[in-house]
């Protein structure tokens, strides 16, 4: 009883860490990500350059163990790359 009772509390404690740091977090890129918002219904040189904005921000060293604990590595990365590719369209476009 004593060993489960341990890891019974072990996987609390881990439990309640875990979500900690994953409200700070959140907390933290709230702040960063608010003036953004409504950044999808901006025109598109708008939304262009807000996008560029906000993966700089992002990426900032003070930013970076908070994108990871939310999991988000993936989502900004992927987020560049469409922002790069609508330009790289626009312009050809424009060719």
């Amino acid at each position: 009883m004593d060993e489960e009772d341990a890891e019974r509390d072990r996987l609390l404690s881990v439990m309640f860490y875990m979500v900690s740091n994953g409200l700070k977090a959140a907390q933290q890129l709230d702040v960063v990500l608010r003036p953004y918002k409504g950044a999808q219904g901006a025109a598109d040189d708008a939304e262009t350059s807000l996008i560029k904005g906000l993966i700089l921000d992002l990426r900032k060293e003070e930013n970076t163990a908070a994108v990871t604990t939310l999991g988000l590595d993936a989502t900004v990365d992927e987020l560049e790359e469409a922002n790069n590719n609508f330009g790289a369209a626009k312009n050809k476009r424009t060719s």
